[in-house]
Formats: structure tokens, C-alpha cells, sequence
């Protein structure tokens, strides 16, 4: 065991930085590590500022942190399956200089009983991407997890989210555009109302790949489409409005 900036680092994980280095995040070298989905998923949620966050399945923090540095909350509650994965939120939290904004602890969305109590005004997360079955399945379990609906599907992720936001209260996460039909249908069925989507394009001219989605618990039928984000441009560097997303507050 090694300590990098007073953190307890394993030989097989890495001290990484989000926000132009504004947060550091605790990861393993090989297996599931964030991406750029993260910090726009932050960055969106940090639009309307709150008191309280719950991120479901926070992996090593980063968007729970991300929403801390940003203003967009100003405590963070976040939860995981993985043991392994909430120990690194909490080194995250500690390298980052946010532990006494930021909580973590296991937990099992799939319950909502065992999830946080309290009604929270924002609820953050990142859903596995595919059903099981489409594509291949990693042999690591944190990847697998992350990628695919092994522990949990989007219904157990938005479910939780209901359980947990107050009336009013917004859900936010970052979703396949080739499944935000089906995003948007479960949010309507579960009782969230989609009030903004906003589409993430890798270049322009090219179909959005992701989607970033707001719906409200209790809201009214008002669906706001936002003008597409583009990532790249043509020599396949960030797009200024890219850069200005990811980099520092």
C-alpha cells in the first residue's frame, strides 16, 4: 500500500483527475473507470443547484463529487453494490478534499428500504447501458455491472429514484440515445415526468449517442429538447463547448 497526496492507494489502482484536476478519483488500473458520461452527467444535474444529492450506483464518486465542485449540491449521498467500488468513493472524497460533504455507503438500490431515508431533491445516475445478453459480457463483475443490467435494470434504477426524490423532485442521468424511448417510457410509468432531454452527438452531422435526461416526480407534460451538444469536431479534438464541460468550474 502506497499513499498518493495522504490517499492509501493500491499497487493496481490509479489517482486520477476530472474537472481539469478540480476532483481526484481513486480507480483501478484495469476494469471499470469513468467516462466523459460522468461529468456531463454532472454538469447537467449541477444546472439547478440543491441542498441534498443521492447518486445510485456511484462507482468511485465521480459524479457525486463532480456535483459537489460544481455547486450543484452541497452534500452528496451516494450508494453501491460493490464494497471495493464505495472504499474508493470515499479515498475519492478524501483526495479531493470534499469527505465532510460527501458520504458513502453500500447498498442495494433494487431496495429502496435499505437505500438513504429522506426525500431528496436530486437523484443521479448512470444506469447500466445494455440488457444482458446484448453484447459481450466483461469477466470482471465491476464492468460487467457498470456496462450491462447484471445487478440491476433501468426500471430498479428509476424506481429507486421515485422512492427517494421528494414531490418536485428531479432525476437525472445519462442513457443510450438508441434507448431513450425506452428511458423516457419507464420514467412515465414509474411516476418521473421527462422535462428536459438534451442529445450528445460525437460529431456533428452524426446521430446522437447519448442522451441526457431530466424528469421531474410529479411534474406536468412539458418535454424541453435542448439544441444537440457536440463532442468533436472534424480533427477530433473536444468541441470548445465540450472542452468548457469537462474542464474546471
Amino acid at each position: 500500500m502506497v499513499h498518493r497526496d495522504g490517499v492509501p492507494m493500491g499497487p493496481d489502482e490509479t489517482l486520477d483527475g476530472a474537472l481539469g484536476n478540480t476532483i481526484r478519483l481513486v480507480q483501478p488500473r484495469k476494469g471499470y473507470r469513468f467516462s466523459v458520461d460522468a461529468v456531463l452527467l454532472a454538469r447537467f444535474a449541477a444546472q439547478t443547484p440543491v441542498d441534498t444529492a443521492l447518486d445510485l450506483g456511484c462507482g468511485c464518486g465521480v459524479v457525486g463529487l463532480a456535483l459537489l465542485a460544481l455547486g450543484g449540491a452541497r452534500e452528496v449521498v451516494g450508494v453501491d453494490l460493490s464494497p471495493a467500488m464505495v472504499d474508493r468513493a470515499e479515498r475519492s472524497a478524501r483526495a479531493s478534499g470534499l469527505s465532510d460533504r460527501a458520504r458513502f455507503a453500500v447498498a442495494d438500490l433494487r431496495d429502496p428500504a435499505r437505500l438513504p431515508p429522506g426525500r431528496f431533491p436530486l437523484v443521479v445516475a448512470n444506469p447500466p447501458y445494455r440488457p444482458v445478453g446484448q453484447g459481450r459480457t466483461s469477466p470482471d463483475p465491476e464492468v460487467a455491472a457498470a456496462c450491462h443490467e447484471v445487478t440491476c435494470g433501468l426500471a430498479d434504477v428509476i424506481r429507486a429514484a421515485e422512492a427517494k426524490l421528494r414531490a418536485g423532485g428531479a432525476f437525472c442521468c445519462v442513457y443510450p440515445a438508441r434507448r431513450a424511448a425506452a428511458l423516457l417510457g419507464e420514467c412515465r410509468r414509474l411516476g418521473l415526468e421527462p422535462s428536459v432531454l438534451w442529445p450528445v452527438h460525437p460529431r456533428a452531422g452524426e446521430p446522437a449517442h447519448r442522451v441526457l435526461v431530466r424528469a421531474v416526480k410529479g411534474g406536468r407534460e412539458d418535454l424541453e429538447i435542448r439544441p444537440p451538444l457536440v463532442l468533436h469536431g472534424r480533427d477530433r479534438r473536444y468541441s470548445p463547448e465540450a472542452e468548457r464541460l469537462l474542464g474546471p468550474p
